[in-house]
Protein backbone atom coordinates (compact mmCIF):
# COMPACT_ATOMS: atom_id res chain seq x y z
CA UNK A 1 0.00 0.00 0.00
CA UNK A 2 2.84 2.38 0.81
CA UNK A 3 4.39 1.75 -2.59
CA UNK A 4 1.22 2.72 -4.42
CA UNK A 5 0.88 5.85 -2.30
CA UNK A 6 4.31 6.98 -3.50
CA UNK A 7 3.32 6.67 -7.14
CA UNK A 8 2.32 9.94 -8.88
CA UNK A 9 -1.25 10.44 -9.83
CA UNK A 10 -2.23 9.61 -13.39
CA UNK A 11 -2.70 13.28 -14.27
CA UNK A 12 0.76 14.20 -12.95
CA UNK A 13 2.46 11.29 -14.68
CA UNK A 14 0.71 12.00 -17.96
CA UNK A 15 1.56 15.69 -17.77
CA UNK A 16 5.24 15.03 -17.11
CA UNK A 17 5.36 12.41 -19.86
CA UNK A 18 3.62 14.67 -22.38
CA UNK A 19 5.91 17.62 -21.57
CA UNK A 20 9.04 15.48 -21.86
CA UNK A 21 7.96 13.88 -25.13
CA UNK A 22 6.97 17.23 -26.64
CA UNK A 23 10.29 18.87 -25.71
CA UNK A 24 12.23 15.90 -27.08
CA UNK A 25 10.28 15.88 -30.34
CA UNK A 26 10.86 19.61 -30.83
CA UNK A 27 14.62 19.22 -30.30
CA UNK A 28 14.83 16.17 -32.56
CA UNK A 29 12.82 17.92 -35.25
CA UNK A 30 15.12 20.94 -35.10
CA UNK A 31 18.27 18.81 -35.26
CA UNK A 32 16.91 16.83 -38.20
CA UNK A 33 15.90 20.04 -39.99
CA UNK A 34 19.35 21.56 -39.50
CA UNK A 35 21.03 18.45 -40.90
CA UNK A 36 18.78 18.56 -43.96
CA UNK A 37 19.48 22.27 -44.52
CA UNK A 38 23.24 21.72 -44.37
CA UNK A 39 23.07 18.80 -46.81
CA UNK A 40 20.90 20.86 -49.15
CA UNK A 41 23.29 23.82 -49.14
CA UNK A 42 26.31 21.63 -49.83
CA UNK A 43 24.93 20.38 -53.14
CA UNK A 44 25.29 23.65 -55.13
CA UNK A 45 28.62 24.35 -53.44
CA UNK A 46 30.11 21.00 -54.44
CA UNK A 47 28.57 21.21 -57.89
CA UNK A 48 30.20 24.59 -58.45
CA UNK A 49 33.61 23.77 -56.98
CA UNK A 50 34.05 20.22 -58.28
CA UNK A 51 32.37 20.67 -61.64
CA UNK A 52 29.47 18.75 -63.13
CA UNK A 53 31.51 15.73 -64.19
CA UNK A 54 33.31 15.24 -60.87
CA UNK A 55 30.15 15.81 -58.86
CA UNK A 56 28.34 13.32 -61.07
CA UNK A 57 31.02 10.72 -60.34
CA UNK A 58 30.68 11.37 -56.60
CA UNK A 59 26.88 11.08 -56.79
CA UNK A 60 27.25 7.81 -58.71
CA UNK A 61 29.70 6.24 -56.25
CA UNK A 62 27.70 7.40 -53.24
CA UNK A 63 24.45 6.08 -54.70
CA UNK A 64 25.94 2.67 -55.51
CA UNK A 65 27.21 2.13 -51.97
CA UNK A 66 23.99 3.45 -50.46
CA UNK A 67 22.45 0.17 -51.64
CA UNK A 68 24.85 -1.80 -49.44
CA UNK A 69 22.29 -1.45 -46.64
CA UNK A 70 20.20 -4.01 -48.54
CA UNK A 71 22.66 -6.72 -47.42
CA UNK A 72 21.64 -6.12 -43.79
CA UNK A 73 18.29 -7.77 -44.64
CA UNK A 74 16.29 -5.61 -42.24
CA UNK A 75 18.50 -6.50 -39.29
CA UNK A 76 18.34 -2.95 -37.90
CA UNK A 77 14.57 -3.22 -37.51
CA UNK A 78 14.96 -6.59 -35.78
CA UNK A 79 17.47 -5.16 -33.29
CA UNK A 80 15.24 -2.15 -32.70
CA UNK A 81 12.39 -4.52 -31.86
CA UNK A 82 14.27 -7.05 -29.70
CA UNK A 83 16.13 -4.53 -27.53
CA UNK A 84 13.03 -3.09 -25.76
CA UNK A 85 11.49 -6.58 -25.50
CA UNK A 86 14.56 -7.96 -23.73
CA UNK A 87 14.85 -4.85 -21.56
CA UNK A 88 11.21 -5.15 -20.51
CA UNK A 89 11.70 -8.78 -19.50
CA UNK A 90 14.99 -8.01 -17.75
CA UNK A 91 16.78 -10.68 -19.78
CA UNK A 92 20.09 -8.88 -20.30
CA UNK A 93 21.95 -12.09 -21.24
CA UNK A 94 19.54 -12.63 -24.10
CA UNK A 95 19.96 -8.98 -25.10
CA UNK A 96 23.75 -9.40 -25.27
CA UNK A 97 23.29 -12.58 -27.29
CA UNK A 98 21.07 -10.77 -29.80
CA UNK A 99 23.54 -7.90 -30.25
CA UNK A 100 26.53 -10.29 -30.51
CA UNK A 101 24.79 -12.44 -33.11
CA UNK A 102 23.84 -9.39 -35.16
CA UNK A 103 27.39 -8.07 -34.98
CA UNK A 104 28.72 -11.40 -36.23
CA UNK A 105 26.26 -11.34 -39.12
CA UNK A 106 27.17 -7.74 -39.96
CA UNK A 107 30.84 -8.71 -39.97
CA UNK A 108 30.01 -11.22 -42.71
CA UNK A 109 28.15 -8.43 -44.53
CA UNK A 110 31.31 -6.32 -44.27
CA UNK A 111 33.30 -9.03 -46.07
CA UNK A 112 30.70 -9.14 -48.85
CA UNK A 113 30.77 -5.34 -49.21
CA UNK A 114 34.56 -5.35 -49.33
CA UNK A 115 34.54 -8.03 -52.02
CA UNK A 116 32.03 -6.10 -54.13
CA UNK A 117 34.15 -2.98 -53.63
CA UNK A 118 37.16 -4.70 -55.20
CA UNK A 119 35.01 -5.95 -58.10
CA UNK A 120 33.56 -2.50 -58.71
CA UNK A 121 37.02 -0.93 -58.50
CA UNK A 122 38.27 -3.23 -61.25
CA UNK A 123 35.25 -2.96 -63.57
CA UNK A 124 34.14 0.61 -62.84
CA UNK A 125 34.98 2.17 -66.19
CA UNK A 126 33.54 -0.82 -68.04
CA UNK A 127 30.21 -0.63 -66.20
CA UNK A 128 29.82 3.16 -66.10
CA UNK A 129 30.82 5.90 -68.49
CA UNK A 130 33.48 7.75 -66.49
CA UNK A 131 35.47 10.56 -68.12
CA UNK A 132 39.05 9.35 -68.65
CA UNK A 133 40.44 12.29 -66.69
CA UNK A 134 38.42 11.24 -63.64
CA UNK A 135 38.86 7.47 -63.92
CA UNK A 136 41.74 7.22 -61.44
CA UNK A 137 40.03 9.40 -58.84
CA UNK A 138 36.76 7.52 -59.34
CA UNK A 139 38.44 4.17 -58.67
CA UNK A 140 40.10 5.60 -55.55
CA UNK A 141 36.72 6.92 -54.39
CA UNK A 142 35.29 3.43 -54.76
CA UNK A 143 38.02 2.01 -52.53
CA UNK A 144 37.60 4.76 -49.92
CA UNK A 145 33.80 4.66 -49.75
CA UNK A 146 33.65 0.87 -50.01
CA UNK A 147 36.29 0.38 -47.32
CA UNK A 148 34.50 2.77 -44.97
CA UNK A 149 31.16 1.08 -45.72
CA UNK A 150 32.66 -2.32 -44.87
CA UNK A 151 34.17 -1.08 -41.60
CA UNK A 152 30.95 0.76 -40.75
CA UNK A 153 28.88 -2.38 -41.28
CA UNK A 154 30.69 -4.12 -38.41
CA UNK A 155 29.63 -1.45 -35.89
CA UNK A 156 26.29 -0.57 -37.48
CA UNK A 157 24.36 -2.50 -34.82
CA UNK A 158 25.08 0.29 -32.33
CA UNK A 159 22.58 2.67 -33.94
CA UNK A 160 19.60 0.28 -33.74
CA UNK A 161 20.56 -0.55 -30.15
CA UNK A 162 20.33 3.14 -29.23
CA UNK A 163 17.03 3.30 -31.08
CA UNK A 164 15.82 0.32 -29.07
CA UNK A 165 16.67 2.22 -25.90
CA UNK A 166 14.60 5.12 -27.32
CA UNK A 167 17.68 7.37 -27.27
CA UNK A 168 16.83 9.25 -30.43
CA UNK A 169 18.23 12.38 -28.83
CA UNK A 170 21.73 10.90 -28.69
CA UNK A 171 21.43 9.66 -32.27
CA UNK A 172 20.32 13.06 -33.58
CA UNK A 173 22.95 15.00 -31.65
CA UNK A 174 25.80 12.77 -32.79
CA UNK A 175 24.60 12.88 -36.38
CA UNK A 176 24.30 16.68 -36.40
CA UNK A 177 27.70 17.12 -34.74
CA UNK A 178 29.39 14.96 -37.35
CA UNK A 179 27.49 16.76 -40.13
CA UNK A 180 28.64 20.17 -38.88
CA UNK A 181 32.29 19.16 -38.50
CA UNK A 182 32.34 17.27 -41.80
CA UNK A 183 30.66 20.10 -43.70
CA UNK A 184 33.08 22.68 -42.29
CA UNK A 185 36.10 20.59 -43.25
CA UNK A 186 34.56 19.90 -46.63
CA UNK A 187 34.08 23.58 -47.44
CA UNK A 188 37.56 24.54 -46.23
CA UNK A 189 39.40 21.74 -48.03
CA UNK A 190 37.48 21.98 -51.29
CA UNK A 191 38.10 25.73 -51.40
CA UNK A 192 41.80 24.96 -50.93
CA UNK A 193 41.73 22.89 -54.10
CA UNK A 194 41.14 19.37 -52.80
CA UNK A 195 38.79 17.35 -54.93
CA UNK A 196 36.80 14.19 -55.37
CA UNK A 197 38.85 11.84 -53.20
CA UNK A 198 38.76 14.27 -50.27
CA UNK A 199 34.97 14.46 -50.46
CA UNK A 200 34.73 10.67 -50.42
CA UNK A 201 37.16 10.38 -47.52
CA UNK A 202 35.31 12.94 -45.38
CA UNK A 203 31.93 11.33 -45.98
CA UNK A 204 33.25 7.84 -45.33
CA UNK A 205 35.09 8.79 -42.15
CA UNK A 206 32.05 10.74 -40.97
CA UNK A 207 29.89 7.62 -41.06
CA UNK A 208 32.55 5.67 -39.20
CA UNK A 209 32.68 8.33 -36.49
CA UNK A 210 28.89 8.20 -36.07
CA UNK A 211 29.00 4.41 -35.64
CA UNK A 212 31.99 4.60 -33.30
CA UNK A 213 30.26 7.26 -31.20
CA UNK A 214 27.12 5.11 -30.92
CA UNK A 215 29.22 2.14 -29.87
CA UNK A 216 30.94 4.08 -27.08
CA UNK A 217 27.68 5.35 -25.54
CA UNK A 218 26.10 3.60 -22.56
CA UNK A 219 22.42 4.18 -23.37
CA UNK A 220 21.03 2.93 -20.08
CA UNK A 221 23.36 5.15 -18.05
CA UNK A 222 22.58 8.11 -20.28
CA UNK A 223 18.87 7.52 -19.81
CA UNK A 224 19.25 7.65 -16.05
CA UNK A 225 21.13 10.92 -16.26
CA UNK A 226 18.62 12.39 -18.67
CA UNK A 227 15.66 11.41 -16.53
CA UNK A 228 17.21 12.51 -13.26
Amino acid sequence: AEYYQRLPRAEEALGAFTTGVLATEIVLGFLTFMGSVIAFLLVPFLLHRLGEAAYGVWALVGSVFAYSIVFQLGLASAINRFVPVRLASGDLDSLRAVVSTCTAFLSAVAIVVLGLTLVLHHWLTQIFQIPPALAADARLCVLVVGGCAALGAITSAAGPVLSGYQRYDLMARSRLTVTLVRSTLLVVLVMQGFGLVTVALLYGLGELVVNAGSTSVNPSASRKVASA
